[in-house]
């Protein structure tokens, strides 16, 4: 009976939270100054002296992946230490709903104006930054920053991190990590196919030409092995094995493809230029390793073709070190930790261009916060030297802060996390390779857009063109892209002209 009326109630919030998706009616929004009034109003309440004995409650809402629990539960068992008398209620919450489910909790809440079962901290990313923003659930926390004295973001932030955690002027999440893609590789499946290590050299990026022929002769080498050839692991034969994996139409390693063939979004004059010919060479580039076999489609599964044993090779960042040799669960396969290597990213485009994908994800306080104190001394403490050692110490970590990245000691480069331990070899500085010369963020082409409300639509139908792209026909794709990359001009500027803000 008390789990009938449980499934009940269940249902009754689902079809009202289903109601309210979507729905957030912010009839007036507020002016610059308005919002400053109001935020400097919550932060008047908040005791930004708070020291360890601070008695209160914390709730965090997350994502329930792998890695993600694994990095909250060393940022909450670190904070919990720091302050033994906040209360912590943690809400992981599945990922393939993640977005959506907390916007429609946002939405029944802030239509009710019953903010009490809503969480005070979010993982969020940059790449959703802006819709979060108008949908007004996050905190513009640059005016407690502003306030505190004890504490700096811009002291603390690797800058190109806490840019990319802005819309405009206001702050609003703080960079947990700092997130440069890499090139991870199977050493087992790299022997198999006969090539040496060697060719994959630690100390420098692959050039566009090395990197296209490794791809090609890895493909060549399983191409030709038989039928009967089997991966014991997971049953396949091993001429099904492709070279790389990769989410092309992942935002942050879509836009420095496209760079890295010289192409544009928005130019730095405020000037739609995205139908022309670099970028159209760099779809068409992508397209052709899959019409070759070379890689499988969008990479839309995430990394799982290469934990699956199915791609020799991987495009990656820190964050998910520990979902690739995570063999922990019978059902689920990932390499072996002392079969993996990691190279810095190859040039995709033209060596002259190269670029890499950096970005970040971080967390941001609940615009309504039912407990803003306890949330700032959460972000405070994730920035510090003390919560950036914890979480990088889980392993899939590069710190955010500026004072630990590039120090020769840092627990990041030798973590202790026992799901690492067994790395063999590992090239600790590919994730920070050319990260003050190459590495390049979202914000290149965003800023360029005066229009704040565009920012993320137009990042969105760059990521969307790329797909349609790299799901055209064998037989027309090169007209096709073409005609993908026409149309989605026009979808850009049509994007910009129609937003008001």
């Amino acid at each position: 009976m008390r789990k009938s009326i449980g499934i009940f109630l269940s249902l009754i919030l689902s079809v009202s939270m289903l109601f309210g998706a979507g729905c957030v009616r912010v009839e007036n929004p507020l002016t610059d100054d308005e919002e400053r009034e109001e935020v400097m109003k919550i932060i008047d309440g908040v005791d930004l002296d708070a020291g360890s004995d601070y008695e209160g409650s914390l709730s965090v809402y997350y994502e329930d992946s792998p890695s993600e629990v694994k990095i909250m539960d060393a940022f909450l068992s670190a904070f919990q230490e720091a302050y033994p008398n906040i209360e912590i209620t943690k809400m992981p919450t599945v990922t393939s709903n993640y977005q959506r489910l907390i916007e429609m909790r946002h939405s029944t809440a802030y239509n009710s104006q019953r903010f009490d079962t809503m969480p005070d901290i979010i993982w969020t990313t940059n790449e959703i930054l802006a819709d979060w923003v108008d949908k007004r659930m996050l905190m513009p926390v640059n005016y407690f920053d502003e306030r505190d004295s004890g504490f700096s973001a811009q002291d603390t932030f690797v800058s190109s991190m806490l840019e990319d955690s802005m819309l405009g002027e206001s702050t609003y999440m703080y960079p947990r990590d700092y997130n440069q893609f890499v090139m991870y590789y199977n050493r087992k499946l790299l022997n198999l196919a006969g090539i040496p290590e060697s060719r994959i050299p630690s100390d420098r990026a692959l050039t566009h030409d090395e990197f296209d022929q490794l791809l090609r002769d890895i493909r060549a080498a399983f191409e030709k092995m038989g039928d009967d050839e089997i991966n014991p692991e997971n049953n396949r034969a091993y001429n099904g094995v492709r070279a790389l994996d990769a989410v092309w139409a992942w935002g942050s390693l879509c836009w420095p493809t496209l760079k890295s063939f010289g192409g544009s979004v928005v130019n730095e004059y405020g000037e739609v230029d995205f139908n022309n010919e670099e970028n159209i060479a760099a779809a068409t580039y992508l397209r052709e390793l899959i019409k070759d076999k070379l890689t499988f489609g969008t990479g839309s599964s995430m990394h799982a073709q290469f934990t699956n044993q199915m791609t020799v090779l991987c495009i990656e960042t820190r964050s998910v070190l520990t979902n690739l040799i995570d063999r922990s669960n019978s059902n689920l396969l990932a390499v072996k930790p002392e079969d993996l290597g990691v190279a810095p990213m190859p040039s995709v485009g033209n060596d002259e261009n190269y670029a890499i994908g950096s970005g970040c994800s971080g967390y941001a306080m609940y615009r309504y916060a039912q407990h803003p104190t306890e949330a700032w001394l959460f972000l405070k403490f994730m920035a510090s030297e003390a919560g950036q050692n914890a979480f990088c110490d889980s392993g899939n970590g590069i710190p955010s802060n500026k004072n630990l990245l590039t120090k020769a000691d840092a627990v990041w480069r030798n973590p202790s996390a026992a799901e690492v331990q067994g790395l063999v070899n590992f090239n600790q500085d590919a994730f920070i390779y050319q990260w003050d010369e190459s590495a390049c963020t979202l914000q290149d082409f965003k800023k360029n857009i005066s229009k704040l409300q565009a920012r993320q639509s137009v990042s969105t139908r760059m990521t969307k063109v790329l797909e349609a792209c790299l799901n055209t026909s064998d037989s027309n794709y090169e007209d096709a892209i073409k005609e993908e990359f026409s149309e989605g001009e026009k979808a850009i500027n049509r994007i910009i002209q129609s937003a008001t803000k």
